[in-house]
């Protein structure tokens, strides 16, 4: 991690603005934030973030370094196994071969 006034002189050298349009400040904690966040989209679990951050609690690491919001929520929701619902004919035709099978077993 650079020191600060390093971080400012290569902020200064790439003619980077400290303070963005929106007034948010770019400092040593952007970078810590942007690695967590990174981490996490690409596929890291939250306990193994917080151990690369070396961070005393994973709250701390979920609740301060992650963005959610950089977080790509469509993918992982794409990850999951597809649910296949039955059609109100079948749902009704399951029900009765059970219900006739209970008939039989009594």
């Amino acid at each position: 991690m650079p020191t600060i006034r390093t971080f400012d002189l290569d902020l200064k050298a790439a003619r980077i603005e400290k303070k963005d349009a929106r007034g948010r400040t770019l400092d040593r904690h952007c970078l810590r934030k942007t690695t967590a966040t990174w981490l996490q989209a690409n596929g890291a679990d939250p306990r193994t973030v917080q151990a690369v951050m070396r961070h005393s609690s994973l709250e701390l690491t979920t609740q301060t370094y992650m963005d959610e919001d950089l977080l790509d929520r469509r993918e992982a929701l794409k990850s999951m196994p597809e649910v296949k619902v039955p059609s109100m004919e079948q749902a009704q035709q399951t029900l009765a071969t059970a219900q006739a099978k209970e008939v039989k077993v009594a």
